[in-house]
């Protein structure tokens, strides 16, 4: 029988978490440092830049307090009110203004190694969702611990195929270059996969038919 779609989602979300946590454990021991050593005196200008965001977070807070002590001490006096919401505003303009003038200088190199981290998150998806997926032979963490098994061409080339390329590469790549419209094209193709499954006669994904495989319910035996 083919899995539906809440057994495959979870097993998908299952996998997801172990990939990118082992991405994460390999960023903290050696990929953040290099990507820093990319940044020229990055330890200076991240301390620098650090500092002034984190005086800019003060400024709007107290900012904001003192609107709110304003307000309490307006009561119900329209005029009062909106004297010190115009009052807010101007001094949030003139915060904004100065913030952006002083972080302008780290904008370029800070902006490149944050743009290579999201990078480096990505191909390493990609790479090691690759490899973690033709390794195991298509029987995955998620799909062993929900009880969910790949049919039909099974091989390195279609698992390949179906586990990352026509899954997750285009969604990633979109990723890269916008970050919500990555993310809102993985909802839609969450949606659609949900849409097939429910109402497909054989209960499968476009990538399904396309590689002419499965994902049927297994015995615990069949998946180990």
């Amino acid at each position: 029988m083919n899995a539906g779609f809440v057994r495959r989602a979870l097993s998908a979300v299952v996998d997801l978490i172990a990939v990118l946590l082992l991405i994460y454990v390999t960023f903290l021991i050696a990929g953040r440092q290099i990507l820093r050593d990319q940044v020229e005196d990055f330890d200076r200008i991240y301390e620098a830049y650090t500092e002034i965001t984190e005086a800019y977070n003060a400024d709007t807070e107290l900012a904001r307090l003192e609107y709110t002590a304003a307000l309490e001490l307006a009561g119900d006096d329209k005029t009062l009110q909106t004297k010190a919401l115009e009052n807010y505003q101007a001094r949030l303009a003139v915060l904004d203004e100065q913030n952006v003038v002083d972080i302008e200088p780290f904008n370029r190199p800070l902006s490149g190694y944050f743009l290579n981290i999201i990078y480096y998150f990505a191909i390493g998806f990609v790479v090691l969702y690759g490899i973690y997926s033709v390794a195991m032979n298509g029987k995955t963490l998620g799909r062993r611990l929900l009880l969910v098994e790949l049919q039909g061409k099974v091989n390195p080339i279609t698992i390949f195929l179906h586990d990352v390329v026509l899954k997750y590469f285009i969604p990633v790549l979109i990723l890269v270059v916008n970050l919500y419209t990555g993310a809102l094209l993985l909802l839609f193709s969450a949606l659609l996969d949900l849409i097939m499954i429910s109402f497909s006669r054989n209960r499968a994904t476009l990538r399904d038919f396309v590689l002419r495989m499965k994902l049927v319910r297994s015995s615990s035996k069949s998946i180990y």
